[in-house]
């Protein structure tokens, strides 16, 4: 689907990857160029329809906490059908979640119900997407093929971002939506170009509710919880800089080029990681994201705020890819891949579940974005523990 020589480009994108993992790679492309364009904007629509940022915090808890409690099933979905036929069936419940946003505007019952479609949709999703990387990447160019994928990823939310403020600025918030509900659809078509995984295999539903919590487990179920900070990136900090930019063309043009330095550090990150670097990438990474958010209550500005983006954007990449990294190499060592993936996508909805309840209290004596970030800021520290 993508011209090989893109892919081969030298030293930063592996050279002979398979044909699942392009697959992956195009269908990745497509549905975040769709999500770029609408993601950072949806916590700034739903602000103004009215709803305050407390309200918008229940309104991502409602869907991280159904999220828990729903992964298992994807395991299992993933388990029986493979993960090709379980993301293309997260579509379904993608579209269902930015109808549910249109119509919120005039239906306002729809408000605590559309955050469900967005907990299915990552439920099928996300236990799909991991165990499609593992299974097709390559043991010793892992970082690297991640690190590609992660960049392509970040590639398409410099596009995306430009697009989507265009969208708004000139013809509003449904024309964007109809847009991205279109081109989620297409997403699909690479994910059957090649052969699909058919093959059942057995999974527990229980055993997923017990294996974070066991001794073996434990730390990285406390190093995930350090994704409190991703919750903010993805909630909070739109808010704040639409607040501070007040435009959204701007808006969207300064966090496609912050967006774009991003992507070009993290293809230096892949290297690094294979090259048996992830602890030192990993704490490095760790101590400029809590630096990064503990100095953002006092930006008012919009250069101190763009270059504040930049470092953290690339800050949070040189935790996320070695994290990643780590995790699938300990689901191939443990033959684990599955149970894995699930774990995985577990402390993300635990970490962005408990994020919205502990900012809310700290917003009784701090002003709310204050609490945000000082939150960010410090539960970010539990990545080293990794």
């Amino acid at each position: 689907m993508f011209n090989r020589p893109f892919l081969r480009f030298p030293h930063y994108f592996q050279k002979h990857m398979s044909r699942q993992l392009e697959e992956l790679y195009a269908s990745v492309a497509i549905l975040d160029f769709a999500l770029a364009a609408v993601a950072l904007f949806e916590p700034v629509y739903l602000y103004q329809l009215g709803y305050s940022l407390s309200h918008i915090l229940m309104f991502y808890l409602v869907a991280y906490l159904t999220y828990f409690f729903l992964l298992p099933l994807g395991g299992k979905v993933v388990a029986w059908f493979g993960p090709e036929r379980s993301m293309a069936a997260s579509t379904v419940f993608l579209v269902a979640y930015y109808i549910g946003l249109l119509l919120t505007k005039n239906i306002g019952l729809l408000f605590w119900f559309t955050p469900i479609c967005l907990a299915m949709q990552k439920t099928l999703y996300w236990p799909a997407y991991h165990t499609d990387f593992i299974i097709s990447s390559d043991q010793g160019e892992r970082g690297k093929e991640f690190s590609g994928l992660w960049s392509l990823s970040t590639l398409m939310n410099i596009l995306g971002p430009l697009a989507g403020g265009a969208i708004i600025a000139t013809a509003g918030f449904t024309p964007l939506f109809i847009a991205v509900i279109a081109i989620i659809a297409v997403s699909n078509i690479p994910l059957f170009v090649a052969p699909t995984s058919q093959r059942r295999e057995n999974y527990s539903y229980r055993t997923s509710f017990i294996m974070p919590f066991t001794k073996q487990h434990i730390r990285s179920t406390l190093a995930y919880l350090g994704f409190g900070e991703e919750f903010v990136m993805q909630f909070i900090w739109p808010v704040f800089l639409v607040v501070v930019v007040k435009s959204y063309l701007k808006f969207g043009g300064l966090i496609a080029l912050a967006t774009l330095l991003t992507a070009l550090a993290t293809l230096y990150i892949g290297q690094v990681v294979d090259h048996h670097h992830q602890r030192r990438a990993l704490d490095w990474g760790t101590v400029l994201t809590a630096v990064v958010w503990l100095t953002r209550p006092f930006l008012h500005l919009v250069a101190p705020v763009f270059f504040s983006d930049t470092i953290g954007r690339i800050a949070k990449n040189t935790t996320f890819v070695p994290m990643t990294a780590i995790t699938y190499e300990r689901a191939l060592t443990e033959n684990n891949v599955i149970p894995r993936a699930v774990f995985y996508e577990q402390g993300f909805a635990l970490a962005k579940s408990l994020a919205p309840v502990a900012i809310l209290i700290l917003g009784l004596s701090l002003p709310i974005f204050t609490a945000a970030f000082l939150y960010a800021g410090l539960i970010s520290l539990l990545y080293m523990l990794l």
